[in-house]
């Protein structure tokens, strides 16, 4: 009960899945990973991004594919086209996330 980050962290998905129709999806998935790796959302877009997943726990392709991700995500925010297809696979990318951070903390 007195672990608020680990709250936080296993609520994570939770927490997205309640944003997931909001505009800004890149806020909603950088919050997600933010709780997850327990640090401030501005600290999930860094270069090391791809090191803290796998330290985390994370395989090293969805750890990939999760920066791909991120990058496809801030890019739309600033105007890159693809924003629906980025905003679509987020979801399952968070499922399948969710999945990998589960038996990591096993």
């Amino acid at each position: 009960a007195q672990d608020h980050v680990g709250r936080r962290a296993r609520g994570a998905a939770a927490a997205f899945r309640a944003t997931a129709g909001a505009n800004d999806v890149a806020a909603g998935f950088t919050a997600y990973l933010a709780a997850r790796l327990r640090c401030a959302p501005a600290a999930v877009i860094s270069p090391d991004l791809r090191t803290r997943l796998t330290t985390a726990g994370i395989p090293k392709d969805l750890a990939a594919r999760t920066v791909a991700a991120v990058d496809a995500l801030v890019a739309a925010r600033y105007g890159s086209a693809g924003h629906g297809t980025a905003a679509t696979t987020t979801a399952a990318l968070v499922d399948t996330l969710e999945r990998a951070f589960m038996e990591a903390d096993v």
